[in-house]
């Protein structure tokens, strides 16, 4: 009987903890990712942020699915959303880029991160179930890292442009519903999760000889070298 008791008390709190534990998991990307920026080591920085949104899109299904949903579980997804998804692509793009320009590169930073505080203590209080307003900060976090990779390509000021757009529409008024994902959820699962999957492997993998590609230019002289 004493056996029985503590497996099913074991079997519960892994039940009742399993979503919180990938948003946990996705906080701790989001940790790594900045201090891999701290390192000078871009690319991998990067790579964690892209985890963090696999954690972040599943652990929401799981929640719902295992019927653990709970206000501490919602505080503690916008803040892992906060550190993933605003403080570690901002402190990347600013690694890249905007550390060039000085104070204003800073400025445009932290507007970004201060919009997505302000999109995520709004989420907070909303009691809307169809919808949200403004760019979820996740899809924002995803639009700026990928602006990472368009440094070498693209002038400076349209990447400027880019972050300023991306916070604005955080916080911009309009509606947004959330059952739109789940009219495309079995099209777009499958093709995500192995993008998502290839894209990690190859940095993992070979995250040197990507890098190695970006030292080329002034810009990427990060001294993160092959060991």
């Amino acid at each position: 009987m004493d056996f029985d008791h503590w497996y099913d008390a074991i079997l519960n709190f892994i039940k009742s903890q399993a979503a919180n534990g990938l948003t946990v998991a996705n906080g701790c990307c989001g940790a790594a990712a900045l201090f891999y920026c701290g390192n000078h080591e871009p690319a991998v920085s990067a790579a964690l942020i892209f985890a963090a949104v696999l954690f972040d899109r599943y652990d929401g299904k799981l929640a719902r699915r295992l019927k653990t949903e709970s206000a501490l579980g919602k505080q503690l997804d916008s803040l892992c959303d906060l550190l993933s998804f605003g403080a570690a692509p901002a402190m990347l793009i600013h690694t890249a880029l905007f550390c060039l320009y000085g104070i204003p590169g800073m400025l445009v930073a932290m507007f970004y991160m201060l919009c997505g505080m302000i999109r995520l203590a709004r989420f907070n209080i909303s009691k809307q179930k169809g919808f949200f307003y403004g760019l979820p900060i996740p899809v924002a976090g995803l639009c700026v890292t990928a602006g990472f990779f368009a440094v070498p390509y693209v002038t400076h000021f349209w990447l400027f442009v880019w972050m300023v757009l991306l916070s604005v529409l955080m916080v911009a008024p309009f509606k947004l519903k959330k059952n739109m994902k789940k009219a495309h959820c079995k099209f777009c699962n499958v093709p995500f999760s192995l993008f998502a999957v290839l894209f990690l492997s190859f940095f993992f993998l070979k995250p040197v000889k990507f890098v190695e590609h970006f030292h080329e230019g002034p810009l990427f002289n990060t001294g993160y070298v092959a060991s």
